[in-house]
Protein backbone atom coordinates (compact mmCIF):
# COMPACT_ATOMS: atom_id res chain seq x y z
CA UNK A 1 0.00 0.00 0.00
CA UNK A 2 1.13 3.53 -0.82
CA UNK A 3 0.59 5.71 1.82
CA UNK A 4 0.01 9.97 0.68
CA UNK A 5 1.60 12.85 2.08
CA UNK A 6 -0.57 13.02 5.30
CA UNK A 7 -0.02 9.27 5.49
CA UNK A 8 -3.03 8.12 4.50
CA UNK A 9 -3.84 5.84 1.73
CA UNK A 10 -4.26 6.34 -1.57
CA UNK A 11 -6.71 5.28 -4.14
CA UNK A 12 -3.76 3.98 -6.49
CA UNK A 13 -2.49 2.02 -3.63
CA UNK A 14 -5.53 -1.00 -3.95
CA UNK A 15 -5.19 -3.10 -6.49
CA UNK A 16 -8.35 -5.73 -5.38
CA UNK A 17 -11.89 -4.30 -5.32
CA UNK A 18 -12.37 -6.50 -2.31
CA UNK A 19 -9.49 -4.89 -0.62
CA UNK A 20 -10.84 -1.32 -1.20
CA UNK A 21 -14.32 -1.71 -0.21
CA UNK A 22 -12.90 -3.30 3.17
CA UNK A 23 -10.97 -0.04 3.19
CA UNK A 24 -13.20 2.38 2.67
CA UNK A 25 -16.16 0.82 4.56
CA UNK A 26 -14.06 0.75 7.89
CA UNK A 27 -13.05 4.00 6.95
CA UNK A 28 -16.49 4.95 7.55
CA UNK A 29 -16.80 3.24 10.63
CA UNK A 30 -19.48 0.81 9.04
CA UNK A 31 -19.91 -2.98 9.70
CA UNK A 32 -20.67 -5.53 7.13
CA UNK A 33 -23.86 -5.55 8.37
CA UNK A 34 -24.29 -2.16 8.27
CA UNK A 35 -22.70 -1.48 4.74
CA UNK A 36 -25.23 -4.79 4.28
CA UNK A 37 -28.30 -2.73 4.83
CA UNK A 38 -27.13 0.74 3.74
CA UNK A 39 -26.85 -1.23 -0.08
CA UNK A 40 -29.45 -3.68 0.03
CA UNK A 41 -27.16 -6.74 -0.42
CA UNK A 42 -26.92 -9.31 2.19
CA UNK A 43 -24.41 -10.04 5.08
CA UNK A 44 -23.02 -12.73 3.44
CA UNK A 45 -22.53 -10.60 -0.10
CA UNK A 46 -20.68 -7.84 1.26
CA UNK A 47 -18.25 -10.66 2.97
CA UNK A 48 -18.21 -12.77 -0.09
CA UNK A 49 -17.43 -8.91 -2.53
CA UNK A 50 -14.42 -8.16 0.24
CA UNK A 51 -12.98 -11.56 0.21
CA UNK A 52 -12.93 -11.12 -3.77
CA UNK A 53 -15.66 -14.76 -4.26
CA UNK A 54 -18.07 -12.69 -5.91
CA UNK A 55 -17.47 -10.15 -8.41
CA UNK A 56 -19.51 -6.33 -8.05
CA UNK A 57 -21.40 -4.87 -10.78
CA UNK A 58 -19.76 -1.88 -11.71
CA UNK A 59 -23.47 0.13 -12.47
CA UNK A 60 -24.54 -1.35 -9.10
CA UNK A 61 -21.13 -0.11 -7.20
CA UNK A 62 -21.17 3.57 -8.61
CA UNK A 63 -24.80 4.13 -8.08
CA UNK A 64 -25.09 2.37 -4.54
CA UNK A 65 -21.86 1.37 -3.06
CA UNK A 66 -20.38 4.58 -3.47
CA UNK A 67 -23.00 6.89 -2.26
CA UNK A 68 -23.28 4.52 0.92
CA UNK A 69 -20.06 5.12 1.48
CA UNK A 70 -19.96 8.50 1.37
CA UNK A 71 -17.73 8.74 -1.48
CA UNK A 72 -19.30 11.93 -3.39
CA UNK A 73 -17.04 14.54 -1.90
CA UNK A 74 -13.55 12.12 -3.43
CA UNK A 75 -14.05 11.81 -6.78
CA UNK A 76 -10.45 10.07 -6.93
CA UNK A 77 -11.95 7.09 -4.28
CA UNK A 78 -15.16 6.92 -6.08
CA UNK A 79 -13.06 6.47 -9.52
CA UNK A 80 -11.10 3.60 -8.21
CA UNK A 81 -13.41 1.44 -6.79
CA UNK A 82 -15.33 1.70 -9.63
CA UNK A 83 -12.60 0.75 -11.89
CA UNK A 84 -11.57 -2.22 -10.05
CA UNK A 85 -15.09 -3.14 -9.90
CA UNK A 86 -14.58 -3.29 -13.63
CA UNK A 87 -11.57 -4.72 -13.94
CA UNK A 88 -13.10 -7.86 -11.71
CA UNK A 89 -15.93 -7.97 -13.67
CA UNK A 90 -14.29 -8.43 -17.14
CA UNK A 91 -11.54 -11.10 -15.25
CA UNK A 92 -14.75 -12.92 -14.21
CA UNK A 93 -16.32 -12.81 -17.97
CA UNK A 94 -12.70 -14.11 -18.91
CA UNK A 95 -12.56 -16.88 -16.78
CA UNK A 96 -16.30 -17.92 -17.60
CA UNK A 97 -15.30 -18.03 -21.60
CA UNK A 98 -12.27 -19.80 -20.42
CA UNK A 99 -14.82 -22.83 -18.47
CA UNK A 100 -16.76 -22.77 -21.95
CA UNK A 101 -14.06 -23.29 -24.29
CA UNK A 102 -12.68 -25.86 -22.54
CA UNK A 103 -15.87 -27.55 -21.53
CA UNK A 104 -16.57 -27.79 -25.25
CA UNK A 105 -13.80 -29.58 -26.00
CA UNK A 106 -13.51 -31.58 -23.89
CA UNK A 107 -13.59 -35.46 -24.57
CA UNK A 108 -17.13 -36.72 -24.00
CA UNK A 109 -15.98 -39.20 -21.19
CA UNK A 110 -12.78 -39.68 -19.77
CA UNK A 111 -13.24 -43.41 -21.14
CA UNK A 112 -14.06 -42.83 -24.70
CA UNK A 113 -11.41 -43.81 -27.37
CA UNK A 114 -10.79 -40.27 -29.85
CA UNK A 115 -11.25 -41.13 -33.20
CA UNK A 116 -8.67 -40.04 -36.04
CA UNK A 117 -9.30 -37.01 -38.05
CA UNK A 118 -10.23 -37.26 -41.69
CA UNK A 119 -6.08 -36.60 -42.33
CA UNK A 120 -5.30 -39.76 -40.17
CA UNK A 121 -4.11 -37.28 -37.02
CA UNK A 122 -5.33 -37.60 -33.53
CA UNK A 123 -6.15 -33.98 -32.20
CA UNK A 124 -6.62 -35.32 -28.53
CA UNK A 125 -3.47 -33.89 -27.42
CA UNK A 126 -5.04 -30.74 -28.24
CA UNK A 127 -8.44 -30.96 -26.83
CA UNK A 128 -6.98 -31.88 -23.60
CA UNK A 129 -5.19 -28.71 -23.59
CA UNK A 130 -5.69 -25.92 -21.28
CA UNK A 131 -6.65 -22.74 -22.51
CA UNK A 132 -5.20 -19.46 -20.68
CA UNK A 133 -6.80 -16.05 -21.30
CA UNK A 134 -4.84 -12.92 -20.65
CA UNK A 135 -6.09 -11.01 -17.77
CA UNK A 136 -6.28 -7.22 -18.64
CA UNK A 137 -4.41 -4.93 -16.49
CA UNK A 138 -5.73 -2.32 -14.64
Amino acid sequence: MVYGSKGTFEPASFAEFGALLRFLRRRMRLSQRELSIAVGYSFAQISRLEQGKRTPDPAIVAAVFAPALDLATEPAWEQRLVALAQVAHVRRDADTRAVAIAADHAPAAAGAKHRAAPDGVSHAPLLATKLYLPRPRP
